[in-house]
């Protein structure tokens, strides 16, 4: 372990204290806190139920194969679901586990319909560590850019796979700069499979220690799975309607109707604007 590695997890002794105060003036707060403390204990008395031999990757006769996701809340982990669905049709009988950060996590993962679902641990080894043991995950993959130093660091030490699927960097996020690119340095290095969703999150992604030749530029599987929604409705592909020359196309997204009326009065005097809504139906 590295001088790093001991300075984030005293960091993260320290912090916890202060996340039960702050927890007492957000419920949600409240709720990812004492999730996320609990976590370990549910993960093991799951495992000790439905993974009764816990070993290291690879080992275990018999047992059916578990892969574990974890996305930070809903947005990542919905954008994960045809990446689920694919592994389910290579791999049958594939046991899975979906953790997440935020609550806003826990209706999107009861929709994977996995076979264990939870808070993920504290990012302490004492959590972590015997979490990823009592698992025995054949791997362990990330969805979009919550990744977590001390969880890959266990899965190493267990001889687990880490992925990265649908990932992204914004140009201008924190990770980017010190400290954050030397505390997660070593765990971007670890990983073993990287799906980047441009050529521009691929340097990026280089640039906090993630080896270039585990890198393949995937795109989003997000955009795949709103395409086939669009494809159930209409088996025509979508079709916009043509640009008006010199115009402007304004394209409003996930729209209520008081939010269309807002919009169809603002541009009805912009002859060069066009207004394109698609409503949250």
């Amino acid at each position: 372990m590295s001088f790093t590695d001991i300075l984030y997890s005293l960091g993260w002794q320290t912090v916890r204290p202060l996340l039960w105060i702050a927890g007492g003036f957000s419920d949600k707060l409240a709720h990812a806190v004492a999730g996320r403390k609990a976590a370990g204990d549910a993960i093991r008395a799951w495992a000790a139920e439905h993974r009764p031999r816990p070993t290291r990757a690879g080992e275990g006769e018999g047992e059916p194969p578990l892969v574990w996701l974890h996305g930070a809340s809903a947005g990542e982990l919905a954008g994960a679901a045809p990446i689920v669905s694919h592994l389910r049709e290579r791999l049958p009988g594939m046991q899975l586990a979906v953790t997440y950060s935020s609550p806003s996590g826990e209706s999107v993962a009861a929709r994977l319909e996995p076979d264990y679902r939870g808070f993920v641990p504290l990012d302490l080894l004492g959590h972590t560590a015997p979490a990823v043991a009592a698992l025995g995950p054949a791997a362990l993959v990330y969805a979009k850019h919550d990744v977590w130093p001390n969880l890959t660091a266990a899965a190493v030490a267990h001889g687990v796979p880490v992925g990265l699927v649908n990932a992204t960097v914004r140009p201008g996020s924190g990770r980017l700069r010190r400290p954050g690119r030397t505390v997660l340095r070593r765990a971007y290095a670890a990983i073993d499979a990287v799906g980047a969703v441009t050529e521009a999150d691929r340097s990026r992604l280089e640039e906090l220690g993630v080896r270039p030749e585990v890198i393949e530029v995937t795109g989003d599987a997000s955009f795949d799975q709103a395409q086939a929604r669009l494809r159930g409705v209409d088996e025509r592909p979508l079709r916009l309607p043509p640009r008006v020359s010199g115009g402007l196309r304004l394209i409003a997204g996930s729209t209520w109707p008081e939010d269309e009326a807002f919009l169809v009065e603002a541009v009805s005097d912009l002859a060069t604007v066009e207004l394109v809504l698609v409503p949250k139906r």
